[in-house]
């Protein structure tokens, strides 16, 4: 028997998606969780695909329902997939789903076998900002995988050099608007030439978690939780 759990912070909007059900089937199983964090919307998932269930298009056809539906996904777990073959069985629906798997080293080490197993999975990779593996020694030979995924980034508008803004507007093409025809062209270009102002001159600040709560990651679960970390 196995689990997919999903730990969430209490301050983040969340709702169970989709889940896989209790009673076994010849499936992965799996859990899909729709956050909404900063006005944008993630959905997160966790895989478990058991060693004795033979790979099929189960994942993708879970996720393609709701490819158009969200901002950014992630997909970490166990996938149970040679991802070294050449012909690995999963890389190939994730390019049809526009999902990346970021590159590990092998997640799986035993004395007989180094390969990755463990995958992680997102749509963009840009969004990325830390991500990784750690051995678990006497707990598993499965490496330990983590990620870190920015949903909201912060622009430094007080400290904007208003005289360069002011030059690179003049010197924007703002003829381009009214040389259109329709009211959506000329709302599309306008939109762009503001947003690439926006920036090229409002540079994003780098924001760190100095909240003593919020960077003890004992403080991550319940208090019932909390009792059993060493």
């Amino acid at each position: 028997m196995c689990w997919c759990w999903h730990f969430i912070r209490n301050v983040i909007k969340a709702r169970v998606l989709s889940l896989s059900p209790n009673e076994y089937q010849a499936h992965p199983k799996y859990l899909l969780i729709d956050m909404r964090l900063n006005n944008q919307n993630l959905l997160s998932g966790v895989v478990y695909n058991s060693p004795f269930i033979a790979y099929t298009d189960h994942i993708e056809a879970i996720l393609s329902p709701h490819i158009a539906c969200y901002d950014h996904y992630v997909l970490m777990g166990y996938f149970n997939r040679y991802l070294f073959k050449s012909n690995n069985k999963i890389s190939f629906p994730m390019r049809r789903l526009k999902l990346h798997i970021l590159p590990l080293n092998a997640t799986y080490l035993t004395c007989t076998i180094s390969t990755c197993l463990n995958l992680v999975i997102v749509s963009n990779e840009d969004k990325v900002v830390n991500y990784g593996q750690l051995e678990a020694p006497g707990l598993s030979h499965h490496d330990l995988l983590y990620l870190s995924f920015s949903l909201s980034s912060s622009k430094d508008i007080k400290n904007i050099k208003t005289q360069k803004l002011l030059s690179a507007a003049d010197d924007l093409p703002w003829q381009c608007v009214a040389a259109v025809a329709t009211v959506d062209e000329k709302v599309d270009i306008l939109n762009k030439l503001v947003l690439n102002l926006y920036d090229e001159f409002a540079l994003v600040v780098t924001e760190c978690v100095t909240h003593s709560s919020m960077a003890d990651p004992r403080n991550l679960g319940t208090h019932d939780i909390a009792r059993f970390h060493v």
